[in-house]
């Protein structure tokens, strides 16, 4: 039979642990994160919500963005899209 592990934080001075590094030694820049997405009812569009409240349009078959909103309603935006696709 195995001996019982002790539990790891009761082996370690947690109190007085710090990290190895203060700052960070790189930090990549990124783009606005997509909160929220719909895909519409052609199943080849998708309208994407990002964390700068921007709503695009996006193809899914040529990756491209169509149409960049400017901080709309997600679902009015939604409508006009589906109207424009129908067309």
């Amino acid at each position: 039979m195995l001996p019982k592990r002790e539990n790891i934080v009761e082996c370690y001075d947690v109190e007085n642990v710090r990290p190895i590094n203060e700052r960070p030694e790189h930090r990549i820049e990124g783009g606005a994160a997509i909160r929220r997405f719909e895909v519409l009812n052609d199943k080849r569009h998708i309208l994407a919500k990002d964390s700068d409240d921007n709503i695009a349009l996006y193809d899914v078959l040529k990756v491209p963005m169509i149409y960049l909103y400017d901080t709309a309603l997600f679902k009015v935006v939604g409508r006009h899209a589906k109207d424009v696709n129908e067309q």
